[in-house]
């Protein structure tokens, strides 16, 4: 092959790449977006890396509003990022599925996302969503001996002795007045109508 020839078709590889970059965004940049959501692979290859970035503009990066009350989520066990996606899309927890995908792999969490109980807002960025997403919600609990044999004055005179994030008084009505959701919670309680909670504590 003649120096020519080698330098034509050199030329001609880099003015077919160019063509490729500039031309590639507008006509086939979202069928990139989309064959990199299921093969993770492409989107790490050169040129086309690029252009998924591009044509994905501020969607790995939005929230989808400004509400900052925390919404609870539950994940179900087994649930990948793409119906974990679409689930907090419906709750409108995020803007975009696929951005929320694409932050979940640039934030390297792929695989990590946990099932359980969450709280996030709308105002949450995708990848502050999946970060929180790693770490389930655990309902604070507090730790209480109770002596057996202790009426419930004595039970609620005990808890005005420690710090808690309620007032006791609130425990002496639930425990004279139980709940038939409690009832219903607890069965082996075996409470009379009309029953307290006297002696069923411990």
């Amino acid at each position: 092959m003649s120096r020519s020839t080698l330098l034509r078709l050199v030329a001609g590889v880099l003015i077919a790449a160019v063509l490729f970059r500039v031309a590639a965004p507008p006509l086939i940049g979202d069928t990139l977006v989309t064959a990199g959501v299921r093969s993770p692979g492409i989107a790490t290859l050169p040129i086309i890396s690029d252009i998924i970035q591009e044509r994905l503009g501020t969607r790995t990066i939005e929230p989808a509003g400004t509400d900052t009350t925390l919404v609870t989520v539950e994940i179900a066990a087994g649930t990948g990022t793409a119906a974990i996606a679409s689930q907090l899309r419906d709750a409108g927890l995020i803007a975009d599925e696929i951005g929320f995908i694409y932050a979940v792999r640039a934030a390297n969490l792929d695989g990590k996302l946990q099932a359980g109980t969450f709280k996030v807002s709308a105002s949450m960025t995708p990848t502050e969503v999946a970060t929180a997403l790693t770490d389930p919600y655990r309902e604070p609990t507090i730790g209480v001996d109770i002596r057996a044999g202790l009426r419930i004055e004595q039970i609620v005179a005990k808890l005005t002795t420690l710090e808690l994030p309620f007032e006791p008084a609130d425990v002496l009505t639930i425990l004279r007045k139980p709940s038939a959701e409690l009832i219903a919670d607890y069965p082996w309680l075996d409470l009379p109508k009309g029953g307290t909670l006297e002696g069923r504590l411990g």
